[in-house]
């Protein structure tokens, strides 16, 4: 299997996401991806496209890759290469390649902590040729004005074609608010892995909003569908609330759910983040559903340790279906 060498050229905000565009300059070929902001954001601090306000801390990802950087120093490992490999469909992944004392080692992870990583350190960033073949688009040769110049026709056209979804930014409040979808989706979030479509072809994969429907009239839900016969990934719709005051507790969240035609899963879910998010979100407390189900009562519990920075609730869907979820409550129980 051939692998070329490509660099990180371009690395663009559009909105809420992040457009990559990587050059594989012996043969002049571009090649554009998006990373979701979370999953970009100490790539974004390292190429200067975000700011980090005020001093660096542990919560800084770029600062927490230096951390990374000197584990590896400290064990005698050090960083080869990061190598794009495609999972499927344009959804990639990063796989590191170290040289540890006892010969190479590979980890798996992130695209985007990958490329960050590989930023950092001044390694070599490798894909496969054949991807390249299917996905770069040819640049023109001659003065570097005019490759300036198809680089940001480049960027437009992408950024065109393919809108982020707008997602709603609210601020981290100390209590839920909200639960009873009187105010709509205020306060509540459509998130998820669909998001992390490195394509965009995927973006618009699930949707969120309120209904009427329930089982007391006059009454509104929050519900979460999928929108196209093969929806990539999971989505969620959740709210995030500081942690401070359910330190040392546990909580519980319950609601009535309803769900149709569910072919994967659907969830009620409580996730709790510490301040390095070691946990990845497929980690929560989750009781799971599938099929057509009438409004059932159902809820779900988790600690909340006393390093605890955030708690995440609320439903998530996997692949065709729509989940409902009202009369939700967060209550610490001890």
């Amino acid at each position: 299997m051939a692998y070329v060498n490509i660099s990180l050229i371009r690395l663009v905000q559009v909105e809420q996401q992040l457009l990559i565009i990587l050059l594989d300059e012996a043969k002049q070929r571009a090649m554009t991806l998006w990373l979701h902001p979370m999953e970009g954001r100490a790539l974004a601090i390292l190429k200067g496209v975000v700011k980090v306000p005020g001093s660096k801390t542990s919560l800084d990802p770029a600062a927490y890759l230096g951390f990374v950087a000197d584990m590896l120093l400290a064990t005698g490992a050090t960083l080869q290469s990061v190598r794009l490999e495609e999972l499927q469909d344009r959804l990639f992944y990063a796989r590191v390649i170290l040289q540890t004392p006892t010969g190479i080692g590979e980890v798996k992870g992130r695209m985007g902590d990958g490329l960050a990583l590989a930023v950092r350190a001044g390694c070599p960033i490798t894909i496969e040729e054949n991807v390249l073949t299917q996905y770069g688009i040819q640049l023109p040769t001659g003065s570097r004005k005019m490759l300036e110049q198809r680089l940001d026709e480049i960027i437009k056209t992408t950024s065109t074609n393919a809108h982020p979804p707008k997602q709603a930014k609210f601020p981290r409040l100390p209590e839920p608010k909200n639960l009873q979808f009187t105010e709509g989706l205020e306060c509540w979030e459509l998130r998820g892995s669909f998001f992390h479509d490195a394509s965009g072809s995927h973006w618009q994969d699930y949707t969120s909003g309120t209904d009427e429907i329930g089982p007391q009239s006059g009454r509104k839900s929050g519900y979460l569908k999928a929108q196209v016969p093969e929806p990539e990934g999971y989505a969620d719709l959740r709210q995030a609330i500081q942690a401070k005051n359910y330190l040392g507790k546990s909580v519980r969240l319950s609601a009535d759910i309803k769900i149709t035609d569910v072919e994967d899963h659907a969830g009620l879910y409580l996730r709790v983040i510490d301040p390095l998010t070691t946990k990845p979100p497929e980690v929560r407390q989750q009781v799971t559903f599938q099929g057509t189900q009438d409004w059932t009562h159902y809820e779900t519990q988790s600690e909340v340790l006393t390093d605890s920075v955030f708690i995440l609730f609320g439903i998530s869907l996997s692949g065709k279906g729509q989940v409902w979820m009202m009369n939700v409550q967060l209550e610490s129980v001890s």
